[in-house]
């Protein structure tokens, strides 16, 4: 049977996610727009993850694998992005969602900005006390900006021939893996931000990646810099 050509993937690397996955599978099925496909890998989760994703089974947008090993984020996503068929690739984790108007609007601006490799636009971020607007920086000029924290992956759209070119995310990163991924992007790709209203909704929880220490964060952000001025300008810095 031949397969009905899709503009975007969206990627959804998922473990332990029973109590939100279902609500973030429903906000990417609703996007309007751009033909898409959802890929999901339920990461050797020991909850009932894979049964949520299955009842989703029958709608055809939606390709899911089931690793027996857990794989860690950075490497279920690469999994993922070998599967995906789409020109743009997406993000939304499994305890996220993706607003509406994120995938049309955002394809919109990939589609008539060749240079521009990046779309992404603010966030809301909802934790159990408040909920509050994540406004991302309005121009990305260098990527030392990339660095201040104010930038998310879940509903940003790349295109998946950058992602390809600089090998994807890197595995050895448990956290910030993404913040590593658009470092590199940076280098060789422009990023173009939508103004408007948010297109992205990111779940803070106790326990989640987005809530870690801040010492565990400043670590890793030392050796995606480290790494970031050895490529960019040949100097090993020791620390």
């Amino acid at each position: 049977m031949k397969r009905t050509p899709v503009k975007i993937s969206v990627i959804m690397p998922a473990y332990n996610a029973a109590l939100t996955i279902r609500a973030a599978i429903r906000s990417v099925l609703r996007q309007k727009g751009p033909s898409f496909e959802l890929l999901i890998a339920d990461d050797a989760s020991t909850d009932s993850t894979w049964g949520c994703i299955q009842k989703f089974r029958q709608d055809p947008r939606i390709r899911s694998f089931r690793f027996r090993r857990n794989r860690g984020v950075a490497a279920a996503s690469n999994y993922l992005i070998s599967e995906a068929r789409g020109k743009y690739l997406s993000s939304c984790d499994a305890d996220d969602m993706l607003l509406p108007g994120n995938l049309r609007r955002l394809a919109h601006v990939l589609d008539t900005s060749p240079s521009c490799g990046v779309a992404y636009a603010d966030s809301l971020i909802v934790s159990s006390s408040r909920t509050r607007r994540m406004v991302s920086r309005s121009a990305i000029e260098t990527f030392w900006e990339l660095l201040g924290g104010r930038f998310t992956n879940g509903g940003t759209l790349i295109r998946r021939s950058l992602v390809k070119r600089i090998g994807g995310y890197r595995t050895q990163f448990v956290f910030l893996e993404d913040c590593d991924l658009f470092v590199r992007l940076s280098e060789i790709t422009k990023f173009y931000y939508v103004k408007g209203k948010p297109l992205y909704c990111q779940r803070k929880t106790k326990g989640s990646l987005s809530d870690q220490s801040q010492r565990k964060l400043r670590q890793v952000s030392r050796i995606i810099l480290r790494d970031a001025l050895k490529r960019r300008y040949g100097y090993q810095a020791q620390w």
